[in-house]
Order: C-alpha cells, then sequence, then structure tokens
C-alpha cells in the first residue's frame, strides 16, 4: 500500500486469495498510523510491515499499534481474523498477538544507527531493508549497490543475528539473492508483479523479433 493506489477493498481482495493455501498475507501500510494498520489487520493481514522505521521509539510504535492491550493499542473489532465471531473476546486478542507479525523497514541511515536499540524493541518480529531508500539517505539515491550501502546493510545483518528478529532483504536476481542468504538473512523481498511482468513481455517481444514474424503481414 505504500507505493500503489490500493483501496482497502483490493487489500481485502489479495488477502482473501491467500486463504486455504499455505501463503502468509503480509502488508506493507503506507504509514506508522496505528488507524490505518488497524483496519489492515481487521480486514485479515497476517502481518504488517512499516515502513520508514528510524529509530526504537518509531519501532516500538509499529509494534504496539500490532498488538491488542495491555501489549499495544489495537482498537477491537475483528471480523475476517475472528471468522466472524467464532472466535472472540480474550481468546481471540491473545491469539493475536501471538500471530501478527510486526516488521520494520530499515531504510534510513538513522535506523542504522540506531539498529541495536531497534532489536531490542518487545514484540519486534522482523525487520526489512528498504535499499533504495537507504542509498537515498546516505546521500547516493538510487545506488542502493553503492560500497558504502552494502556495507551498512551488513553491519545491520550482523548485528541482527543471534538475535531473536528475522531479518528480510531484497533481492532482484538469484546472484542477489544468494549473497544477502550467504550474509544471514531469512527471508527475501523478491521482486514485484509488475516487474516481472515487464520482464516476461521483454523477452517474449525479443524472442519473436529474433524470428523476424514481426515483418509477417
Amino acid at each position: 500500500m505504500e507505493h500503489n493506489p490500493l483501496s482497502l477493498e483490493a487489500v481485502q481482495a489479495h488477502i482473501i486469495a491467500t486463504q486455504g493455501s499455505d501463503v502468509t498475507a503480509i502488508v506493507r501500510v503506507p504509514s506508522h498510523d496505528p488507524a490505518i494498520i488497524k483496519t489492515v489487520l481487521d480486514i485479515g493481514a497476517d502481518g504488517i510491515i512499516v515502513p520508514n522505521v528510524r529509530n526504537a521509539a518509531e519501532a516500538a510504535d509499529a509494534v504496539r499499534a500490532c498488538r491488542y492491550p495491555p501489549q499495544g493499542i489495537r482498537g477491537y473489532g475483528p471480523r475476517r481474523p475472528s471468522r466472524y465471531g467464532q472466535m472472540e473476546g480474550a481468546e481471540f486478542c491473545k491469539a493475536a498477538n501471538e500471530a501478527v507479525l510486526a516488521i520494520a523497514q530499515i531504510e534510513h541511515i538513522d535506523a542504522v544507527r540506531d539498529i541495536e536499540n531497534i532489536l531490542r524493541v518487545p514484540g519486534l518480529d522482523s525487520i526489512v531493508f528498504g535499499p533504495n531508500d537507504l542509498s537515498g539517505s546516505m546521500g547516493c539515491m538510487g545506488e542502493p549497490k553503492r560500497p558504502e550501502v552494502v556495507e551498512a546493510m551488513e553491519a545491520v545483518v550482523s548485528k541482527a543475528r543471534g538475535t531473536k528478529v528475522y531479518i528480510g532483504s531484497g533481492a532482484g536476481n538469484p546472484k542477489d539473492t544468494e549473497y544477502w542468504i550467504r550474509q544471514g538473512v531469512d527471508w527475501i523481498l523478491f521482486a514485484t508483479d509488475y516487474a516481472l511482468m515487464r520482464k516476461a513481455a521483454v523477452e517474449f517481444a525479443r524472442n519473436i523479433r529474433s524470428t523476424g514474424l514481426e515483418q509477417v503481414q
């Protein structure tokens, strides 16, 4: 939801499409606004990625928005997650607090500098990198493979390994995927729908042109 014009109804449709499968529905919300986080959880998201978390205080706010009291501030009003009331009250809240994934996106140099405190935030399940914005905060926007950007990410991975916080990283190709897995990340944010469709379309067009058949009327 951060960079796409998806309505809540569209997001809910995506979540519904995952039901009956082994897919976990994780939604990246536009901001750490607890109101939008609450609504996205109430339509059935299994986890939330909060973008641009810069420090431990913001990470703690993100976690609290994902949890019912006393661990958080999430307001009560589940429908789909509670199977429309089949599971409710204290039992549901306890189960939801244990199950919902709270994920902080690390995409600013401020977060890299405060990463040790971020990793100590109670209830934070995972972090994930936003390499492009991280590069921008370091004065080299759009250059996520600059050595200093990669070094900053490696430093975060090094500090996160051995903690209970899972580490996620973007990877646009198999080589990058292998590299970050070897570094110690636990999961990969891999590609986007439009990028995969564009790649397939370009490949298809290239193959057609190579046959010369585009000249046939």
